[in-house]
């Protein structure tokens, strides 16, 4: 058995778990044998969709996939969410070792940290997947200063989880490169996988909404689309 255990640090409804993280955790599911599990982690940032009955629908429809939901509130960087991380570290502690998991699969940095701290505990596998060098990312956009201690913490464990990793996943080449210049790393298991779209979903032949376009002033106009989250 090989149950898998996934960590992101996003919220459900958020677009980079649905049409960014959900199509590749449902690619893995299907190449896992029967009765293997995913064990899907969420922050919610929402707190109504914790509660029933909408909680206890996402859950269902998931678990008939074989992907086992694990929402919990969010906290931005702070107390709080060392309060939140102490508590889910126990909590995954105990579903890593009674639910025989035997891999750690992050999406993206920030939640690579924990996951850094029990793959070594627990000696599993770890893998980072979307890769990326958030740390200094948050230092561009202005939210954290190159001095502090959000960004030093951040990119220490980003080196960690680079040294640790079993694999890592990124969505551009570049990011080898980043790896060896920043950390001093050669990453040899290293994988760059498609960020891609639906063309037949995104067509000029698919009939729009001429209400809504309407209401928002976007009649012929060319609208961008972006799914991730803007500085």
């Amino acid at each position: 058995m090989k149950n898998i255990l996934i960590l992101t640090y996003w919220s459900y409804p958020d677009a980079l778990i649905q049409t960014y993280t959900l199509p590749y955790v449902r690619i893995i599911r299907s190449n896992l044998p029967p009765g293997n599990t995913i064990y899907l982690l969420t922050l919610e940032k929402d707190a109504s969709i914790m509660k029933d009955p909408m909680r206890a629908k996402i859950a269902q429809k998931l678990e008939q996939e074989g992907i086992q939901w694990l929402p919990f509130a969010y906290q931005s960087f702070g107390f709080s969410a060392f309060l939140l991380w102490m508590f889910l570290s126990l909590k995954l502690s105990v579903l890593i070792l009674r639910n025989r998991i035997e891999v750690i699969h992050c999406w993206c940095t920030p939640p690579g940290a924990i996951g850094y701290f029990l793959s070594t505990v627990f000696k599993r596998s770890l893998i980072l997947d979307s890769y990326e060098p958030h740390a200094e990312a948050m230092v561009e956009n202005g939210t954290w200063r190159e001095n502090s201690i959000a960004f030093r913490l951040l990119f220490w464990l980003e080196k960690k989880q680079t040294q640790r990793a079993a694999y890592v996943i990124a969505t551009t080449e570049g990011m080898q490169d980043y790896a060896k210049v920043k950390f001093g790393i050669h990453l040899n298991n290293f994988f760059v996988k498609p960020a891609c779209v639906d063309l037949d979903l995104f067509s000029e032949e698919k009939i729009k909404n001429s209400e809504l376009l309407a209401q928002l002033g976007f009649v012929n106009k060319i609208v961008c689309v972006y799914a991730g989250k803007f500085g």
